[in-house]
């Protein structure tokens, strides 16, 4: 019902686009108009200092991925929440029908010894892209042990083990061109999975947002959040 861009050009045409009756001049113009807000935008240095006003005053919020790229600042925007679930963020890819593990599925691969997955564009602002679904799709069972990247500064193959042995590999690669898919490697055999549908990934995260919003509760634990931010942050401190 409601938007705010930088630019008040970008936001009408924006309006225009998309059917949006009103266009605010301060993003805190909001409050008070709006049942919650999506804080569409994937730059995460901003993300503590747009979505403390919203979260201060009990609006839900959708913060776009990353949440942060450091465990620190995720657990700082995590303390202004005033419930538990009001803030809600995740890779869309999460709920990529793609990536979902069938029965199927796991009869073919079996125990899975090694993920690898791949992905243009920064460390920074994509990697949680590949990292949150191949979570979800591991599940790891213990700590991790080691993240290390062996890439270079425009490419990025980061390295993630845990401490039963299971291993990931996630490759970032810049301005190459390159798909985006996981590949999933196992004790009967192995197969890619490779992303196609985006409209339903992100439809899909928008209806479990609007879900926690209705219920007040968390839909996303926060640990599994933490755990992606872990794996971003490391990669960036083994460079």
């Amino acid at each position: 019902t409601h938007i705010w861009t930088q630019d008040m050009k970008t936001s009408k045409h924006i309006a225009k686009s998309a059917k949006i009756n009103n266009i605010v001049a301060e993003y805190t113009d909001l409050i008070g108009n709006v049942d919650a807000v999506l804080l569409a935008r994937d730059d995460p240095k901003n993300h503590y200092l747009m979505a403390k006003p919203f979260l201060e005053e009990g609006v839900p919020i959708f913060i776009d991925k990353p949440l942060a790229t450091s465990l620190e600042e995720a657990n700082k925007i995590y303390q202004l929440q005033r419930y538990q679930g009001q803030l809600f963020t995740c890779s869309s890819l999460r709920y990529a029908k793609e990536f979902k593990i069938t029965d199927d599925l796991k009869n073919k691969v079996g125990e899975i010894i090694l993920l690898d997955a791949i992905i243009p564009k920064s460390w920074e602002r994509y990697a949680v892209h590949i990292i949150e679904p191949a979570l979800q799709i591991l599940k790891p069972k213990t700590a991790l042990k080691s993240v290390k990247n062996t890439g270079t500064k425009n490419t990025n193959i980061v390295t993630a083990q845990w401490e039963d042995g299971t291993c990931a590999i996630f490759k970032v690669l810049g301005d190459t061109s390159c798909p985006l898919e996981i590949s999933i490697y196992g004790s009967n055999g192995h197969q890619t999975l490779k992303f196609k549908d985006t409209y339903y990934a992100f439809k899909t995260s928008l209806e479990y947002f609007i879900e926690s919003v209705r219920r007040k509760k968390a839909i996303i634990p926060k640990q599994e959040t933490l755990d992606v931010i872990e794996i971003i942050e490391k990669g960036f401190c083994a460079k």
